[in-house]
C-alpha cells in the first residue's frame, strides 16, 4: 500500500506536464465484432485485459460510488477505493466482473469531460469507439466478454442489457414482468455485489432471463416470473432493435 501511495503521488504530479502515457506495450488480443443492429461485442482472450479495457468507462457509467460515476477521475484513485471497500485488500476487479455493458454515448461524454491519465486501455477503446460511430453513429451498445467463458451466459445477460437499453418495447415489456415482482431480496444483493439503484431494474430482467442460469432463488422470483422474463428475452433476441 506504502508503495502504491507513492505512485500515485508520482503519477498525478506528471500527468500536470504530460497528456497521455503507455503504461504497458504487451500484445493483448481482442475481436470487435457487429452481432446485431446497433449492438457490438468486444471480446477478450483474458478475463484481465477485458476488465482492465472496460473499467473506466463501466464505472464511469454505473459506479455505486459517486465520486466516480459521471465524473473524469484517476483509474489509481478508483483502484485504491476499490480495494479498499470491494476487495480484501487487494484489486478483485477483474475477479469480481467477468462481463460490461455500456451505451457508446459514454465515451462522448468522457471525452468532452477529458482523461488526464490515459493508458493504453483507454486507446485501444477509443479506437473501438470509433469504429463503431463510424458504423452506425452514437446510438449504439458495446458489450465485453472473454473467450474463456465456459459457457454462454455471460454473454446473454450483456446482450439483455443492450435489448432493455436500445429497444422500447423490449423494455416496456420487461419493466410489467418487474412490476408483478416484489423486488425487495433482489434489489438488497444487488446494492450489496456494488451496483448503483439506477440500473437495478435493468439487472433484474437481466438476470432474470438468463436460461443457463436460474437465478430464481437469488432475486426472489417465481417459476412463472422467471418464464416471462425469458420468454420475452428470446422473442426480442433475433429482432430488430
Amino acid at each position: 500500500m506504502f508503495f502504491l501511495q507513492i505512485l500515485t503521488t508520482v503519477v498525478r504530479q506528471v500527468k500536470l506536464k504530460i497528456k497521455s502515457v503507455n503504461f504497458a506495450t504487451v500484445d493483448m488480443n481482442y475481436k470487435l465484432t457487429k452481432i446485431k443492429d446497433r449492438i457490438w461485442h468486444l471480446q477478450f482472450d483474458t478475463r484481465y485485459d477485458l476488465a482492465m479495457h472496460f473499467v473506466r468507462y463501466q464505472e464511469f457509467y454505473e459506479s455505486p460510488n459517486s465520486k466516480f460515476r459521471g465524473k473524469k477521475f484517476n483509474l489509481f484513485d478508483f483502484m485504491r477505493w476499490y480495494s479498499l471497500e470491494q476487495s480484501n485488500g487487494g484489486f478483485e476487479y477483474p475477479v469480481h466482473w467477468s462481463g460490461f455493458n455500456i451505451p457508446i454515448r459514454i465515451f462522448e461524454k468522457l471525452n468532452l469531460i477529458g482523461i488526464d491519465d490515459k493508458n493504453i486501455y483507454d486507446e485501444v477503446m477509443y479506437k473501438v469507439y470509433n469504429i463503431i460511430k463510424n458504423a452506425d453513429g452514437n446510438d449504439c451498445y458495446l458489450i465485453g466478454t472473454y473467450s474463456k467463458e465456459k459457457d454462454n451466459s455471460t454473454f446473454e445477460h450483456e446482450f439483455a442489457h443492450a435489448l432493455y437499453s436500445l429497444n422500447k418495447n423490449y423494455k416496456k415489456e420487461m419493466d410489467t414482468v418487474t412490476k408483478t415482482v416484489n423486488t425487495k431480496k433482489a434489489y438488497l444483493y444487488f446494492g450489496k455485489i456494488g451496483y448503483t439503484e439506477k440500473v437495478f431494474k435493468d439487472e433484474l430482467q437481466a438476470y432474470a432471463s438468463e436460461e443457463i442460469n436460474n437465478n430464481s432463488k437469488l432475486l426472489g422470483i417465481t417459476k412463472k416470473q422467471r418464464k416471462l422474463y425469458i420468454d420475452i428475452y428470446k422473442k426480442y433476441k433475433g429482432s430488430k432493435t
